[in-house]
């Protein structure tokens, strides 16, 4: 396990990650903005002796052709991210879990999880996004859960869900369109999947969605709807605003 929490990083070289040993990787509470797939491949050489002085753990480069398959769990939560690119995490087949929670997350690009085959946990909290696409993934894909709340999604296409299969998944915070929160809820009641729901989502000044003059979903982003919901959860106590 390597922590590089809470050490104000803004930079982090190519091949850094490239460690074969690693099994559990931290970067949360640091100021990085750029997501760079090169982290985890060894095409640079990194300064090794400046790494183990930051993390206070000896490690040392995996050379040319290095195998992460102990690699299982990334975390980056609270930087300053803000999109991830295609194949964002080369060759790491064997990560289970990915936590990018509190980021300035609004795009995700196409196979940007190409290669995460094993993924059971991906949790993308406090975000910025509006939409989901669904060749971000890899086929065949299941996950155990999915956590997307508190982003300013409108709606999120059944094509992603029926994708990913999320035994569990956390909706709430978000300006859904109320024809396309009713369908997806109702997938997902239909597929025996659970909701999971932010307690302080619960409180009942706290909005749900919006309606439209369409009943039906038309899974596209509506500025005016996310304005009107997000007056609406401004309008809440800061309590709520914190909890949900």
């Amino acid at each position: 396990k390597i922590s590089l929490s809470f050490n104000n990083i803004s930079e982090i070289q190519s091949g850094a990650f490239a460690i074969s040993t690693l099994q559990i990787l931290q970067v949360g509470n640091n100021r990085i903005k750029q997501w760079n797939p090169n982290w985890f491949t060894n095409n640079d050489p990194i300064d090794v002796l400046a790494f183990n002085q930051l993390s206070n753990k000896s490690v040392s480069n995996c050379g040319q052709n290095c195998n992460l398959d102990k690699l299982s769990e990334i975390d980056f939560r609270d930087n300053l991210i803000s999109e991830l690119p295609s194949f964002a995490f080369p060759e790491l087949s064997s990560v289970k879990k990915i936590v990018l929670d509190s980021n300035e997350i609004s795009r995700i690009h196409s196979k940007a999880f190409a290669s995460l085959t094993k993924l059971k946990t991906l949790s993308l909290t406090y975000n910025r996004l509006t939409h989901v696409d669904v060749n971000s993934f890899p086929n065949h894909l299941r996950l155990t859960k999915l956590a997307i709340n508190a982003n300013k999604l409108n709606y999120i296409s059944l094509m992603v869900l029926k994708q990913i299969q999320p035994e569990l998944i956390a909706l709430d915070g978000n300006p859904w369109m109320c024809a396309c929160r009713k369908m997806v809820t109702s997938w997902i009641h239909e597929n025996s999947l659970k909701i999971l729901t932010t307690q302080g989502c619960q409180d009942e000044n706290v909005p749900i969605c919006v309606d439209s003059e369409n009943d039906l979903c038309n899974e596209v982003i509506d500025d005016s709807v996310s304005k009107n919901y997000f007056a609406v959860y401004l309008a809440t106590s800061r309590r709520c605003q914190e909890a949900c």
